[in-house]
């Protein structure tokens, strides 16, 4: 086991595993060119990223499945405006829960593989709905983790620090034990941190006021880092 205090990890998804590819625009674009419908990606993107965090600064006041599959018709018609139907809808939901619209992220195999070899175990912690599963599976990365925790299924979703007090009970783990990976200051490293955890930003800068030890350029630099104890 490793010399430090923390033996489990836990990851965030999108962004950390994995990532949409080609960009969402792409995939909006040509899910809707089947309809006979033509947008520019760059303009799909614009818009997904208008509607995700407009939505995503309204917090559920219950988490479920349904409420978020609720929310994502909300951000859906948002960005397709009067182009907006239930079967396309439910034809993007189909685009994004398959492997071909997805890719890992550079060297995250070669990294969790060494976290296990180093003996830790690994899970995730994300905002998801039940897609993710099935995108783990064709991604090949089910197998690294020992738990899969999203929002939809525990019925809290970040960045409330609950989500990772109650991923702690569930393990029958000590805060002191679990370190974070995220790509987001509130929802992961701030949030994680609120839990008692340990917690990493991977982020290409440090954001203004972050702890220069508490960032990460790229995920590649985690098993460095855990083997020389450096993580305060």
């Amino acid at each position: 086991m490793p010399a430090n205090p923390i033996r489990i990890i836990s990851f965030d998804a999108t962004g950390i595993l994995f990532e949409p590819d080609p960009s969402v625009g792409a995939i909006y674009a040509e899910v809707l060119a089947s309809f006979d419908i033509h947008l520019p990606p760059d303009e799909l993107d614009r818009r997904f990223i208008a509607e995700f965090h407009k939505a995503r600064s309204q917090p559920l006041a219950l988490v479920t499945e349904e409420a978020e599959w609720m929310r994502w018709k909300k951000i859906v018609r948002g960005i397709l405006r009067e182009h907006y139907t239930e079967t396309i809808f439910q034809a993007l939901g189909q685009a994004f829960a398959s492997g071909e619209n997805w890719k890992r992220i550079p060297q995250i195999g070669t990294v969790l593989r060494q976290l296990r070899s180093d003996g830790f175990q690994l899970i995730i912690v994300s905002n998801w709905d039940r897609r993710i599963y099935s995108l783990l599976e064709a991604l090949k990365l089910r197998t690294f983790f020992q738990e899969v925790f999203i929002s939809s299924q525990l019925g809290v979703e970040k960045p409330s620090p609950e989500i990772f007090r109650l991923v702690a009970r569930r393990l029958n783990a000590p805060a002191q034990a679990l370190l974070h990976v995220g790509d987001s200051r509130e929802e992961d490293l701030e949030a994680a941190a609120q839990a008692g955890w340990k917690s990493l930003l991977i982020n290409r800068q440090i954001p203004p006021g972050v702890d220069p030890k508490r960032v990460l350029s790229s995920i590649a630099a985690l098993p460095a880092l855990l083997r020389r104890g450096d993580l305060s």
